[in-house]
C-alpha cells in the first residue's frame, strides 16, 4: 500500500505533519479530515486501484490501442443513457452492458467493455473509469465517486451529462460565431493562389515582351512569384518545425504561463479567455459540492461570489447560476470578437488582392502608345 506524506492543520489551526498507508490520494485525504485534520498537502505513493497498477497499464493499452475518437456527445448520451438506466432499477453491471451495446462508437464500445469487466471484478464504478483517463476526466472521476458514496449514482450522472452538454454546448455557439470569419479566410487565400498560380505567369508573358522598365510594385510581385515555386518546401517545412517547437513549448510550465498570460493581454481576445475559464471554475466547483465532493478536494476558492454563497448557505445553486452568466457573456463576448475580426479580415484581403491587381495593371496602364509606330 503505498505510502503518503501530509501537512495538515488540526482543530487549532496549527500545523501537523505525518506518514499514512492509504490506496489513493483521495483515500488519504479522507483519512485525514476523519481524523479532524484540514489537509493542505499531500505527496507520495501513486494512485492505485484494488486491482493493482497491472490492471490500470493494462486498461490504458486497451484505450490506445483502440484509438478512434470518442466525441463529448458521445459520452453525454452514455451519462444520460446510465442515469435513466440505474433510476430504473438496473444493475451497474447489466446497464453497463446495454449501454455499450447501444452506442454505435467503436471505441467508446471497447472502454465501457473494459469497464464493466473492472466492476465485475471488484472495482467500484469510479475506480473502473479512473483506469480511462483519456476517456473520463478527473472532475467526472469524483462526482462518480461521490455518487456511489452518497447513493446518488442516477442524480450524479445525470447531472454529469447536464455539464457535458452545456460544454458542448458552449462550444457549438463558439465554433457557429467563428466559422463564417475562416470561411473568408479560406476563399481569401485561395483567391490569392489562384491569382499567383494560373493568372500571374499569363501575365508576366506579357511583361517579358515590354521593352519598359517595369514599376516597383510590380516587380516585388514578380519577385514573389519567382520565390514561392523554388522554396516551397522549405517554406512548408520550416513553418511545420516551428509548429512543433511552438507546441512544446507551449506545454512546458515557463511556456505556458507566458503564452497565456500574452493571450490575457490581447484585447477583445483576452477578456473573452477570462470569462469562459471563470465560467468553468464556476460551474466545475458547483457540481462538486453539489454532489457532495469535500471542499478541500474541490478547486481553490478565489472568486468573491463564493463568500455570499457560503452565507446564505446555496453555495453550489450561485455558483451554477455564476456559470450561467458567464456562459452567457461569453457567447455575446465571441459575437462581438466576431464582429470585430470580420471587418479587419475584409480589409487585410482587400489590402492582399488590391496589391496583386495594381502589380497586374499598372504595367499596362504605363505602356507608351508611341512606343513601336515610328512616332
Amino acid at each position: 500500500m503505498p505510502i503518503f506524506s501530509y501537512k495538515a492543520k488540526d482543530r487549532r489551526g496549527e500545523i501537523v505533519a505525518g506518514n499514512l498507508d492509504a490506496d489513493s490520494r483521495a483515500a488519504a485525504t479522507a483519512r485525514l479530515q476523519a481524523m479532524g485534520l484540514f489537509p493542505i498537502a499531500i505527496q507520495g505513493g501513486e494512485e492505485r486501484s484494488a486491482a493493482g497498477p497491472s490492471r490500470v497499464k493494462r486498461a490504458l493499452k486497451v484505450e490506445l490501442r483502440r484509438g478512434g475518437r470518442i466525441r463529448s456527445e458521445d459520452l453525454a448520451d452514455f451519462y444520460r443513457q446510465m442515469s435513466d438506466l440505474i433510476g430504473a432499477g438496473v444493475p451497474l453491471v447489466k446497464a453497463l452492458g446495454i449501454v455499450k451495446n447501444q452506442t454505435p462508437n467503436s471505441a467508446l464500445q471497447g472502454v465501457l467493455s473494459q469497464v464493466s469487466s473492472d466492476v465485475q471484478g471488484g472495482d467500484t464504478f469510479a475506480g473502473a473509469l479512473d483506469k480511462h483517463p483519456r476517456t473520463f476526466t478527473r472532475l467526472t472521476v469524483a462526482l462518480v465517486r461521490a455518487g456511489e458514496t452518497g447513493g446518488l449514482l442516477d442524480e450524479t450522472l445525470n447531472r454529469i451529462a447536464d455539464y457535458a452538454e452545456s460544454q458542448d454546448e458552449l462550444r457549438a455557439k463558439v465554433k457557429s460565431a467563428l466559422a463564417y470569419p475562416m470561411v473568408m479566410v479560406i476563399v481569401g487565400v485561395i483567391a490569392v493562389v489562384v491569382l499567383l498560380t494560373f493568372v500571374m505567369p499569363k501575365v508576366l508573358t506579357i511583361f517579358d515582351e515590354l521593352d519598359q522598365t517595369l514599376p516597383a510594385i510590380t516587380q516585388v510581385l514578380i519577385a514573389i512569384t519567382e520565390f514561392l515555386p523554388k522554396y516551397w518546401l522549405p517554406i512548408v517545412g520550416g513553418a511545420g518545425v516551428l509548429y512543433v517547437l511552438g507546441r512544446r513549448y507551449i506545454k512546458s510550465p515557463t511556456g505556458a504561463l507566458r503564452y497565456h498570460t500574452t493571450l490575457l493581454k490581447v484585447p477583445k481576445l483576452g477578456d473573452l479567455i477570462l470569462k469562459r475559464e471563470v465560467a468553468a471554475f464556476a460551474r466545475t466547483l458547483g457540481s462538486l459540492l453539489r454532489n457532495g465532493v469535500p471542499i478541500l478536494n474541490a478547486p481553490p476558492v478565489v472568486v468573491n461570489m463564493v463568500a455570499i454563497g457560503e452565507e446564505t448557505g446555496h453555495l453550489p445553486d450561485v455558483l451554477l447560476r455564476v456559470a450561467e452568466s458567464y456562459e452567457t457573456q461569453v457567447e455575446r463576448s465571441v459575437k462581438t470578437l466576431t464582429s470585430f475580426i470580420e471587418p479587419i479580415i475584409i480589409l487585410v484581403l482587400g489590402l492582399v488582392v488590391g496589391f496583386i491587381v495594381m502589380a497586374m495593371l499598372l504595367p499596362i496602364f504605363s505602356i507608351d502608345p508611341t512606343q513601336g509606330t515610328g512616332v
